[in-house]
């Protein structure tokens, strides 16, 4: 059975914990960088931009200033 996303949210199966990430350049393409994350369900990757890199960087460090430290949840 295959359930349709909720308005607002992306539909994902599973969430993996990410193990690690390296962010490589294209091979054909140096405006390109390819974000490269290791998963327990083994590799994602993503091919971006500048722009794209820029934005998700941004939006990273602005999730990570607002979230708990692991000694905070004790």
């Amino acid at each position: 059975m295959t359930t349709e996303a909720k308005p607002g949210y992306v539909r994902c199966e599973m969430a993996f914990p990410v193990r690690s990430y390296q962010l490589l350049e294209h091979p054909d393409s140096p405006a390109l960088r390819v974000l490269a994350i290791q998963t327990e369900d083994g590799p994602v990757a993503l091919l971006m931009n500048k722009e794209i890199a820029e934005t998700i960087g941004h939006a990273l460090l602005g999730i990570a200033k607002r979230m708990l430290e692991k000694s905070d949840l004790s």
